[in-house]
């Protein structure tokens, strides 16, 4: 009987100095976290060509986009900064009616290259962000057929440099925030009809400046200048008008 719980207590005693071992080797385990990959969310504009009007819808992302005239009627559309194109297109578009463009709430930047006609208004709808529009190329785009560029900003920041227009209007509408409109600055602006700028209210500065020595802005309609409410500073200067 002895023997037999001597027998009992040594297999016992075995039992537990493997289980303690176990446990010493699990307390000197460290853990250690596998560090995740930095993925930045890509921006996305969808284009759609229909019965001759061009539609460019951007996404809340920010994106970046290059809009070339290269002909009459001709367009080219290229993301850039990390911008995609759906459906991806290496090729122009024959755009006889109007060129739009949506973007959402991202910071989103739209740039204007190229000379040529074309038979549509272009309309730029930018949304809420810190945003620009810029043409500052001497190639001269013309809307023919008494259609109009329009730009609309909405709540941020929001910058258009604008050159070489022929239009019947030209109107940029800013929301809220700080705003800079600069017209004419490397190549001229035309209008056969209005030109309208429009600044919401804001508590920053904001500024609007026409022409310059060598660059004219002509309209051959009313001008209209309006100067957000609130604004810490507010600079309009008409160098060549």
């Amino acid at each position: 009987m002895w023997g037999l719980l001597f027998g009992k207590n040594k297999k016992t005693t075995k039992r537990f100095t493997k289980q303690r071992r176990a446990q010493a080797q699990q307390a000197q385990r460290k853990l250690f976290f596998e560090g995740l990959e930095e993925r930045r969310v890509l921006a996305t504009a969808t284009v759609l060509s229909s019965n001759g009007n061009l539609t460019i819808t951007g996404d809340n992302t920010g994106d970046n986009l290059t809009i070339a005239v290269i002909a009459p009627n001709l367009v080219n559309v290229t993301g850039t900064g990390g911008t995609s194109l759906l459906p991806a297109f290496n090729g122009n578009y024959v755009v006889t009616g109007n060129l739009t463009v949506n973007l959402g709430s991202g910071n989103d930047n739209v740039t204007f290259t190229g000379g040529g006609s074309l038979n549509g208004d272009v309309t730029v709808n930018l949304g809420d962000g810190t945003n620009s529009v810029s043409k500052t190329d001497t190639a001269m785009i013309t809307l023919l057929g008494g259609h109009d560029f329009k730009i609309t900003g909405g709540t941020g920041f929001d910058s258009e440099t604008l050159n070489a227009i022929n239009s019947r209007g030209l109107s940029v509408q800013n929301g809220a925030g700080q705003e800079t409109v600069v017209l004419a600055n490397t190549a001229p602006i035309t209008t056969t009809g209005a030109l309208t700028l429009t600044n919401g209210p804001s508590a920053a500065a904001q500024s609007v400046i026409l022409g310059s020595v060598a660059n004219a802005v002509t309209v051959g309609g009313n001008l209209q200048i309006v100067e957000g409410a609130g604004a810490s500073s507010y600079t309009e200067t008409l160098n060549n008008y």
